[in-house]
């Protein structure tokens, strides 16, 4: 699956158009492309079931794309921040209360606009009125 994110992060690490990031900045790249942070030796696991040997000091973009794939599954993060996205219809970066209450009634139709309503005010974190991604974020944490 390509995903703009993950592009961008490889590309952000690979400055000079070279077509490959050190393994340096892989745990960086990770963390723009999947929103976690992977340690060294979960890395260092990973990496030889991609075709990539421990000692490799580079990655190309595909092998950068293999990896992140092999990730996602194994990130809260990630799968978090798609939620977020699916349920964004608009792309604005937030859910209004009236977002989230139509969004809401169609997995929980017998759930009241009051309940809703509170719903969205506990979801809320920061109280500004509207559910940006930290604040639908802390339903998984």
């Amino acid at each position: 699956m390509v995903d703009l994110l993950s592009r961008q992060a490889f590309l952000f690490y690979d400055p000079s158009n070279s077509g490959s990031i050190p393994v340096s900045k892989l745990q960086l790249a990770l963390v723009v492309a999947l929103g976690a942070r992977f340690n060294q030796s979960t890395l260092l696991h990973h990496l030889p079931g991609l075709g990539l040997p421990h000692e490799s000091s580079s990655v190309t973009y595909e092998q950068f794309q293999r990896l992140c794939d092999h990730l996602r599954g194994d990130c809260p993060a990630y799968v978090t921040r798609e939620m977020f996205k699916a349920t964004d219809v608009d792309d604005k970066g937030f859910l209004r209360e009236h977002d989230w209450i139509e969004l809401a009634r169609s997995f929980a139709p017998a759930l009241s606009t009051v309940q809703l309503r509170g719903a969205f005010a506990t979801l809320d974190c920061d109280s500004d009125g509207l559910i940006g991604y930290k604040d639908f974020s802390s339903l998984s944490s």
